[in-house]
């Protein structure tokens, strides 16, 4: 028998220990771990604060079709939060005190109305990859190529999930190349990690029109701070719910840049033909040799800029006592082109010699196109006079 899969995000411990008895008592449904709900599943949801916030993050996740449909407790019975959680596509709305059997028939109704058959087995989340771009300095080209690279993978693997993640601080710059406005950024799942699970996570991204999604950075230093913890927790979180991850890590390699290096994939260096970003890169590597966990190996150099000019790669190779995995082309004039008009160079100039070289790299990462099916997103329930039409991502 098909069973369907329930995804608590609820804060209260004593209202989460409630509902996972709930949930398990009925045999249509199986409860997921926490912070890893299945694409598809069912989410129990409860809000925070500010719950119409919430509500909107949540119809953003609805909408796209990372859970197949919500239960939203509502913390009070304010008939303007009831409407708006209706319009965020909720399928059913549970009132306080949220009795047992109030909980146990509204399962009831939602495994009758949906049909078992239509929903999928149990499966492990957790299954992307995650690909970190370091820089040995500022201006080495590490956002270009973390942006080049993820619209490359996302083109060669159609259906893929693939996210940027952006955290060279102090001066993000992703939303620059792509030219891409957000409302929310990770600030807001760091600053309240009880709640940090896939669903409010995924509620955080911003999509751009290549089907490539963007974790922002914040851009008030003062919202910035950033643990080991909390940034590999939030890795952990966009795996879980993407085939592929690639954070921007920038030239700032602190704690949490580190632990991202450590957990990576694939993890990359970036550096150019001069002489004061060899220098950079060698103090770079020097570091990472000598680390407590070292895993300086299993980063790769990749030489930027690469011209007649430019320090040969058997020179930095000496100096560097490491090899360079990748060479790409100079080719400043669409660079910078690309960075005004806000099209990355993949989206403007494809078939360049940097777009290929990119397009080699992308390679690496081993992702293959993935077909999906996504469950619809329902509107106003007919409570409300309303048909369930799809809300919009």
């Amino acid at each position: 028998m098909r069973t369907i899969q329930v995804s608590l995000a609820v804060k209260d411990e004593e209202l989460r220990g409630r509902m996972a008895e709930a949930v398990k008592r009925d045999e249509s449904f199986v409860l997921q771990n926490a912070g890893s709900p299945v694409e598809g599943s069912l989410l129990v949801f409860q809000p925070g604060e500010e719950p119409l916030q919430d509500l909107d993050r949540l119809a953003r996740v609805i909408g796209r079709g990372v859970v197949r449909d919500a239960f939203f407790l509502a913390p009070s019975r304010d008939a303007d939060l009831l409407v708006e959680a209706a319009r965020a596509g909720v399928r059913e709305i549970l009132l306080p005190p949220f009795g047992e059997e109030e909980v146990a028939s509204a399962l009831r109704r939602y495994a009758s109305r949906t049909g078992q058959d239509s929903l999928p087995h149990a499966s492990p989340g957790g299954g992307g990859r995650l690909a970190v771009v370091a820089s040995a300095k500022p201006g080495c080209g590490a956002t270009t190529t973390a942006v080049n690279l993820a619209l490359a993978a996302a083109k060669a693997a159609r259906g893929a999930r693939v996210v940027l993640a952006d955290f060279a601080r102090p001066r993000p710059e992703i939303s620059l190349h792509l030219d891409l406005e957000h409302q929310y950024d990770w600030s807001e799942a760091v600053g309240d990690s009880d709640r940090l699970d896939t669903s409010f996570v995924d509620g955080l991204l911003a999509e751009h029109e290549s089907g490539v999604a963007l974790l922002a950075c914040p851009k008030d230093v003062d919202k910035q701070d950033l643990g080991a913890e909390q940034a590999s927790l939030l890795a952990q979180r966009l795996t879980e719910t993407a085939d592929l991850v690639i954070a921007d890590l920038g030239s700032d390699l602190d704690e949490a840049s580190i632990a991202l290096l450590e957990r990576a994939d694939n993890a990359y260096l970036m550096l150019d033909g001069g002489l004061a970003s060899l220098a950079a890169a060698k103090e770079v590597v020097d570091a990472l040799r000598t680390a407590e966990a070292s895993f300086e190996e299993g980063v790769k150099l990749v030489a930027t800029r690469c011209s007649k000019s430019a320090i040969s790669k058997a020179d930095a190779q000496e100096l560097l006592g490491k090899s360079i995995h990748h060479r790409l082309p100079a080719d400043h004039e669409r660079c910078l082109a690309s960075l005004n008009q806000g099209r990355p160079l993949l989206l403007s100039s494809p078939g360049c010699p940097l777009s290929k070289a990119y397009k080699s790299m992308a390679k690496e990462f081993g992702l293959k196109a993935v077909s999906r099916s996504r469950g619809g997103s329902p509107g106003l329930p007919r409570w409300l006079g309303g048909s369930r039409n799809p809300v919009p991502a």
